[in-house]
């Protein structure tokens, strides 16, 4: 790319012309800024006084002052020209609950923890809620996270889906034929080696069963609720987790067995089917009829938005409520073991780190769009933490160390997966960036 002068713009009408700015590099993309602040590099290698500028899409009139549009806004429709300038749809703005919600996770583990530990009955209540391992109003929590993200699915662009397997391959790899190995290795390095002189060979035996048996189970319901907080593809997200549910049926106990040397291993089935049936079936019809009868409607988009819109905090408010309840049902395993449920954290958050910063970074490498890299890396990283618990009390018994570890892996997801969301967010602009750079081999023609 040149880096000759660059062309002088006057955007205010004056009949002086502005001064000449150069970019700080030729590579990179366009949020370069000049010493004063006031201007970036675009696309097109032209300087414009527009220091919120993201270069997203050169495919316009480089003698024009236009914004630049991202490759799904120009696929959706939401990248707008009007005369000489592009006004691309503002994202809605971020609530006062959504912006803190982290802090707010925080207090509802420290709540239902102490609930859970000063009132027994609460969790032995909600213990009759319970069926194949699944709490049923859990899952109606989990109805109303799932749901928004469910009307943003076109049903149509679903069958599109394959036409870019980049997302569903990678992730089916990464779940399949990274995932498992990383937890056993880390297991034994940490269960077997690290703790050698803080666990007995039966508790190390158990941990190491019960985080194979976690790690090797991939995410069915929360990725939906990851994805929507990071605005990822929905379609794709729905079409990953279908995937990974029907392969999950051949591989999940094949692999166990290979990995624990196991010959009695049987899948619950009944735990299984329920869960696929609750977290995944369900909220798509709920998100399909929705469709039906709202699109036959006159500006059926617009009021489909307008739902959305409105159970945007309904849905993070059930986070928090579900977070406050698995909490209380797991407050004795944390304060009856709260040394081993530290030490099992330990393995478990580096394995779903790993997990994730290679499955993103792979996504970055592969050039997939960022609302496909996110909820790709999400489903990589996180598990199937019912799956899990029921598989462990089945051959382990309720009382092993296998079923301790399953129930950590559920305590440390929610926060790390947070954390996950947060970085996927971060890095938007880059993400974007790299597929319309002139120097960077994802550039779209």
């Amino acid at each position: 790319m040149a880096t000759a002068t660059l062309t002088e713009l006057n955007l205010n009408g004056n009949s002086d012309p502005e001064p000449e700015l150069k970019p700080e590099s030729t590579t990179g993309c366009c949020n370069k800024k000049n010493q004063n602040n006031t201007a970036v590099k675009s696309c097109s290698g032209i300087c414009v006084p527009n220091k919120n500028e993201v270069c997203c899409n050169d495919s316009r009139d480089t003698s024009r002052n236009q914004p630049c549009c991202s490759p799904s806004q120009v696929e959706d429709g939401t990248c707008v020209h009007d005369g000489n300038a592009a006004n691309v749809n503002e994202e809605p703005k971020i609530s006062f609950f959504a912006k803190y919600l982290t802090i707010w996770i925080a207090l509802a583990m420290i709540l239902g923890t102490l609930l859970g530990s000063l009132v027994p009955s609460i969790p032995k209540a909600l213990e009759k809620a319970t069926v194949k391992q699944i709490w049923i109003p859990g899952a109606i929590f989990v109805w109303l996270m799932v749901y928004p993200m469910m009307l943003g699915v076109r049903w149509g662009k679903i069958r599109q889906v394959h036409s870019s397997p980049g997302g569903l391959c990678l992730t089916t790899f990464i779940n399949w034929a990274v995932q498992p190995f990383l937890m056993y290795g880390l297991a034994v390095l940490f269960f077997e080696y690290a703790y050698a002189g803080l666990l007995d060979p039966q508790t190390q035996s158990d941990y190491i069963a019960g985080a194979v048996i976690l790690g090797g189970s991939p995410c069915t319901a929360m990725v939906f609720v990851w994805s929507s907080l990071a605005h990822g593809d929905p379609n794709y997200t729905l079409a990953q987790v279908v995937l990974n549910d029907f392969i999950l049926l051949f591989l999940y106990v094949p692999t166990t067995r290979l990995l624990l040397g196991l010959s009695d291993i049987t899948l619950p089935w009944g735990t299984v089917f329920l869960s696929v049936g609750l977290f995944v079936v369900v909220p798509f019809l709920l998100g399909m009829f929705t469709h039906l009868v709202v699109l036959r409607k006159e500006n059926g988009e617009d009021m489909l938005t307008r739902i959305q819109t409105l159970f945007q905090p309904i849905s993070e408010v059930s986070l928090v409520l579900l977070v406050v309840f698995i909490f209380i049902s797991q407050a004795q395993v944390i304060t009856d073991n709260p040394g081993d449920v530290f030490l099992v954290m330990v393995p478990l958050i580096l394995q779903t780190s790993i997990v994730f910063l290679l499955t993103y970074g792979a996504a970055y490498l592969f050039c997939l769009e960022h609302n496909i890299a996110g909820p790709a890396a999400f489903i990589g990283s996180s598990n199937f933490f019912e799956l899990a618990v029921a598989l462990a009390i089945t051959v382990y018994g309720p009382d092993s160390g296998a079923v301790l570890v399953t129930v950590v892996g559920v305590l440390v997801e929610v926060p790390v997966m947070l954390m996950e969301v947060f970085i996927v967010n971060r890095t938007k602009d880059k993400y974007e960036c790299r597929l319309v750079d002139e120097n960077c081999k994802c550039k779209k023609a």
